[in-house]
Parts: structure tokens; C-alpha cells; sequence
């Protein structure tokens, strides 16, 4: 291993709900989700996160409260 991957090699990735206000994390407990790969279901869920001009990454989830309340 190296120093940089020694350094991480015991934390615990946070994924973080990216709705706006939203501090629900998998670390605490929650269930979270990807963006849809249906175009046009990913972009309801974008329009949903309510952060202007905001686009998703791969990396973008949003935690099951906010799937079910902002998406339904």
C-alpha cells in the first residue's frame, strides 16, 4: 500500500443526499440511491433537488426520504 492509501484505508465512505437541505447519509443510516439512467426519470429527479443550475455525477444520490417526498 501506499502512505496516501494507508492514510484512508480505514475510514468509511460517506454518500451524502445532494437534495437542497438535506444532510441524510448513508453513514447515518439511510438508504441512499442513484440518479435513474432513464434520461428523461433522471431529469425529474434533478429538477426535484431544487439546486439551480446543479447537474448530477455518477456519484450523485439522493437518500430514500428525499427519493420518496421530492420524486414520489
Amino acid at each position: 500500500k501506499t502512505k496516501h492509501q494507508s492514510l484512508f484505508a480505514n475510514q468509511t465512505k460517506m454518500v451524502g443526499c445532494v437534495a437542497f437541505g438535506c444532510t441524510n447519509s448513508s453513514t447515518k443510516g439511510f438508504k441512499v440511491y442513484s440518479f435513474p439512467t432513464d434520461p428523461e426519470r433522471s431529469k425529474l429527479w434533478e429538477i426535484k433537488v431544487r439546486r439551480v443550475g446543479w447537474k448530477p455525477t455518477p456519484h450523485s444520490k439522493l437518500c430514500e426520504v428525499s427519493v420518496h417526498y421530492y420524486v414520489g
